[in-house]
């Protein structure tokens, strides 16, 4: 990490520049945590290779909590009061860019939550997934008249295409799971999958396995309820003064 010494030289005196302070403390916090884990683990970062799609996600997930927690947990004698205060504000934030992007049309959505949408959208026309899927849609009706047909599909290859079991199977339990991923020999069962494929992410009904946009406005509700609750904390209140002095810091 490399920083203009007039830039930085006396940062930490002035009040304005406390965020700014912080974030360069989490940033080289991340350097920190880097190091100490290739000492512990070495030949693993940049260099493991994951069996299957599904090991892929579930490991990048893994490792981008874990660096943001490291980072955070190092950095956290310099932060302000502002920057745990604003995460609430901040995941609201995220939350309704993803509710816009898998929402259904407004109409279609329950009279419930209807209103609550359209204020989290703030009225206006969302280029939502749906309308990309809509016009995948066309293209598989529209047939020889542009759009496609039977002989497009190979149905002898369906050996070669992905199945469930690459991304981890199906699981109906408490947190359902379920990879829309399946061979398909021809047009109408791959029409028949992009619809369902559709419906997971902006389906608006409830059933036993709740959509995308479903989950989103779920979360949403519930840590609009946690906001106004002062007794409960979004986030974890991290140590002002962590200190590791006298023993490395070795992950296990």
């Amino acid at each position: 990490m490399v920083y203009d010494a007039n830039v930085v030289r006396g940062i930490e005196a002035a009040e304005i520049n406390r965020e700014l302070f912080h974030l360069i403390a989490h940033e080289s916090s991340h350097v920190h945590d880097l190091k100490a884990r290739d000492e512990a683990f070495p030949n693993v970062l940049m260099q493991t290779r994951y069996s299957n799609p599904w090991r892929n996600v579930l490991g990048s997930t893994a490792a981008a909590c874990w660096d943001e927690y490291a980072a955070s947990y190092f950095s956290a004698q310099f932060s302000v009061d502002e920057t745990t205060d604003n995460l609430a504000e901040l995941f609201s934030a995220s939350l309704n860019k993803y509710i816009a992007a898998e929402m259904p049309a407004l109409s279609e959505i329950p009279e419930a939550d209807r209103q609550l949408v359209a204020d989290l959208t703030h009225g206006q026309q969302v280029n939502r997934v749906g309308l990309l899927f809509e016009r995948l849609l066309t293209l598989f009706d529209a047939g020889a008249g542009g759009g496609l047909v039977d002989s497009d599909f190979d149905g002898a290859r369906v050996d070669s295409q992905g199945h469930d079991k690459e991304w981890g199977g199906t699981d109906h339990g408490a947190i359902a799971f379920d990879p829309l991923v399946r061979p398909v020999k021809g047009l109408a069962e791959a029409r028949a999958l992009l619809a369902e494929i559709a419906k997971q992410g902006e389906g608006h009904q409830a059933g036993p396995i709740a959509s995308h946009f479903q989950r989103f406005l779920s979360i949403y509700k519930k840590l609009e309820q946690f906001k106004e609750s002062k007794s409960i904390f979004i986030a974890c209140r991290l140590t002002r003064r962590p200190n590791c002095r006298g023993r490395a810091f070795r992950p296990s």
